[in-house]
């Protein structure tokens, strides 16, 4: 028998939450040990962690 991992998402989780979730998850498996660029999870360095949630994109301006 295999040993099964579960890590919780939540209930109708955003884009965010479940990145978040599975990033906890592998913070817990490797232990913590995660390159600085996971945590990089702000709308302007992943957005499209936030197509759900377009509120909290920036602004985009046209180029000049």
């Amino acid at each position: 028998m295999t040993d099964v991992q579960r890590f919780d998402i939540p209930s109708r989780p955003t884009r965010l939450e479940m990145f978040r979730a599975f990033r906890g998850y592998l913070e817990k498996t490797t232990g913590g040990g995660l390159d600085p660029a996971w945590y990089a999870d702000g709308p302007e360095d992943k957005p499209e962690l936030y197509k759900d949630q377009p509120h909290l994109l920036p602004e985009r301006r046209p180029p000049e």
